[in-house]
């Protein structure tokens, strides 16, 4: 019975000594605690407690926690740099629950980090991008009879290419044979040939061969051979070019923030304490509005109206959309194989210069010519420099201005045919969308 009672009174002491007696106000040293930010729950930390009453934590814990402008002046312990807490003040202020071990931290929400969502990205799915080689011969034949039942016409259009991984070779022609009184007419006829490098990550194209091209509303455009570079984003599925609508506000604490269209739940997300920013808000074009509400972690709620107008005919600030060429006109497509005229030189850039406003500019240098309408001169050779500048403007939820002008002038190659000419245009359209009603003029 003694040796039993000896083992359960050892057992007794060594559980009550085991057991730290609880923390007192006036200790010092390394704690682990639980750090509550703006009532949001940022983990397990160890902080040091000071004889002042001062708390120091470590200086990338801090970081980590998005809280902004820390002091450069640290205390270093243990070989870490620690903030002293009571140096933050008044822009901080602090309290330890010795009975929980927790300590609270509250500051200003602008003082935290911002939070943002980018719904252009969120979401998306990985684009998987295949560069095996492959080739294909496409065909369509029409044959023809009379009302005779004899033979009318054949009509065989073709076309084959090559890709070898980013690389296309691409070629149509087009065959046709009809009946005539000296017996059977064939013709084969080349139409266009290019070879194209696609350059993905950069969404560019660079043809070197047949291609189309044009300048814009007050410029011209054709059929060309030679070399064309341009902005192609249709090279990444998915990517969004045109500014959508964007939200920025301030969360007290952790909050929920749900966007409505029309009523509709569209987005629902969870953002902490701090500056918070959603990007590319998911609308249709034209005139709308979302209603923001968002929601703090006592479930106090606020609502926010975001009139918006939305036109895809505008770029990203920054954004850029071009198109360069240089070669010569293509003539008689179908009836000559390599027929080239006078070398022309096509551009046009664009910019988004801010979320309401894109400008860019066009430029054409080419030969043309055209027959003396007097019937005197005959055919008039001229070079043509063609120079414009464009933009586009959104008026807020009112609607979409289109605007452009354009100065040009002509120069007969011979000098015999006449002075240089010069003119000018110009234009200018309203645009404006409202669900499934739309004006523009």
């Amino acid at each position: 019975m003694w040796g039993f009672r000896g083992r359960s009174c050892f057992l007794a002491i060594f559980i009550v000594t085991a057991i730290p007696p609880p923390l007192a106000a006036q200790d010092s040293g390394p704690v682990p605690v639980r750090i509550v930010l703006n009532s949001s729950d940022k983990g397990d930390h160890i902080v040091v407690l000071t004889e002042t009453g001062d708390i120091l934590v470590q200086r990338k814990a801090l970081a980590a926690m998005n809280l902004q402008a820390l002091p450069e002046k640290t205390v270093d312990f243990e070989g870490e740099p620690h903030v002293s807490l009571e140096g933050m003040k008044p822009d901080l202020e602090f309290k330890l629950d010795l009975n929980t071990l927790t300590l609270h931290i509250t500051t200003d929400a602008r003082k935290l980090g911002r939070h943002v969502v980018d719904y252009a990205e969120t979401g998306k799915r990985p684009l998987k991008v295949t560069r095996q080689n492959s080739a294909y011969l496409n065909y369509n034949v029409t044959y023809s009879l009379d009302t005779n039942d004899r033979f009318s016409s054949l009509s065989v259009p073709w076309e084959v290419a090559i890709r070898l991984g980013d690389t296309l070779l691409h070629s149509t022609f087009n065959y046709q044979a009809r009946p005539s009184s000296e017996g059977r007419v064939e013709t084969s006829k080349r139409l266009i040939s290019s070879l194209i490098w696609d350059f993905r990550e950069d969404r560019m194209r660079l043809v070197a061969g047949d291609f189309f091209t044009g300048t814009g509303q007050l410029g011209g455009g054709g059929q060309y051979g030679g070399l064309h570079l341009s902005r192609r984003f249709s090279l990444t599925p998915g990517f969004v070019s045109s500014p959508l609508v964007g939200f920025s506000g301030l969360a007290e604490t952790p909050s929920v923030v749900e966007v409505y269209r029309n009523n509709i739940l569209m987005k629902k997300e969870n953002v902490p304490a701090g500056p918070f920013e959603l990007l590319n808000l998911p609308n249709t074009q034209g005139r709308g509005e979302l209603k923001i509400v968002v929601t703090d972690a006592f479930g106090r709620k606020k609502e926010f109206i975001v009139p918006y107008f939305v036109s895809p005919g505008l770029l990203k600030p920054g954004l850029q959309e071009f198109s360069y060429s240089l070669g010569a006109i293509r003539e008689k497509i179908g009836q000559e194989n390599f027929d080239y005229g006078d070398p022309a030189f096509l551009a046009s850039h664009r910019m988004g210069l801010t979320t309401n406003m894109t400008g860019g500019f066009r430029l054409e240098l080419a030969r043309t010519g055209f027959f003396d309408p007097t019937g005197q001169a005959g055919l008039i050779e001229v070079d043509v420099a063609n120079f414009g500048l464009e933009a586009d403007l959104v008026l807020g939820p009112v609607g979409q201005v289109r605007m452009g002008v354009a100065k040009s002038r002509e120069t007969p190659v011979k000098e015999d045919q006449g002075e240089p000419r010069d003119g000018s245009a110009g234009f200018l359209n309203y645009s404006f969308i409202l669900g499934i009603f739309g004006l523009s003029y």
